[in-house]
């Protein structure tokens, strides 16, 4: 599939929450951060949804086909906008293995200025949306250099992967796995640093996974349609029982510093986005108490 086919350029994102996060944005207050957090989260919003699609007469802007009955997701094209409330609604979103799920929904349908918000996105399908962020420029080469002529011995790297494995770039990654997978990746560490409260946390690709710098308390083991992710901080035998209730794969290991590892395939995501993010969020703060 070409890329020509594809209408990406005028909807790249014009900032990020990383450069946000060093420059603009760099002096909020804890209650700016919570309405430029509850912007970030308007893709939850049903409200806003329902005005893109009336606003793109039902059409995905990236490769012009139908919106209805499509998987969809509100890309932001500037993340430079603070919502007018610090609080959210809490709505019950259903699913067939968590009946009584709720989640936290921006108040856009009764935001006077959601016209400001719905102008710095779109409603694009979600395969559309890893394409533009692929072709946007987050899947490329990472700065770190290549040293592929190291060969470790392989029952030390069993032993101690994480000290003595090389690094590689991000396009290995992407050649050997998918870019929505290194997408995904990228999604998550910006959802840590957003609620990091030390130096910017940041990713170093190795040969079998993608540790986390400066404490390497997360890391990531891409597939082709799926992301494994181990977890060392955080309450991990009741995430287990929560994550256990649910499709997703998870297994706690046995070990004097035990770690959590779950297996989210990309496609099903969103159905478990909230208790994804709520697992993510408790290792940020027990890092956050742990360190700073």
């Amino acid at each position: 599939m070409k890329n020509s086919r594809y209408n990406c350029i005028p909807y790249y994102p014009i900032n990020d929450s990383a450069s946000l996060n060093e420059n603009a944005y760099k002096n909020l207050d804890n209650n700016e951060l919570i309405c430029w957090s509850n912007f970030k989260a308007i893709t939850r919003s049903t409200y806003i949804i329902n005005k893109l699609l009336e606003k793109q007469n039902n059409i995905c802007p990236i490769c012009a086909g139908g919106l209805e009955n499509k998987n969809t997701v509100v890309h932001h094209i500037n993340y430079k906008q603070l919502c007018e409330f610090t609080d959210v609604h809490k709505e019950k979103r259903p699913t067939v293995k968590r009946p009584n799920r709720v989640i936290r929904v921006p108040k856009c349908n009764i935001c006077p200025s959601s016209e400001a918000c719905i102008n710095k996105t779109i409603l694009v399908h979600n395969r559309c949306h890893m394409i533009l962020h692929k072709m946007e420029g987050r899947v490329r080469k990472s700065g770190i250099k290549q040293n592929l002529s190291l060969k470790p011995d392989a029952k030390k790297r069993r032993q101690r992967p994480i000290i003595i494995e090389s690094s590689i770039s991000k396009e290995d990654w992407i050649r050997k796995t998918s870019s929505s997978a290194l997408v995904f990746v990228d999604l998550i560490l910006d959802n840590m640093n957003s609620q990091s409260k030390g130096q910017r946390l940041q990713i170093e690709y190795k040969k079998t996974y993608i540790k986390l710098r400066p404490r390497n308390f997360i890391y990531f083991k891409p597939e082709k349609e799926s992301v494994k992710i181990s977890i060392a901080l955080g309450d991990l035998l009741n995430w287990k029982k929560q994550l256990d209730q649910t499709k997703i794969k998870t297994k706690l290991s046995k070990k004097a510093k035990p770690r959590l590892s779950i297996k989210i395939v990309l496609d099903t995501y969103e159905e478990n986005i909230d208790l994804i993010n709520s697992v993510i969020a408790d290792a940020v703060n027990c890092y956050n108490e742990k360190y700073f």
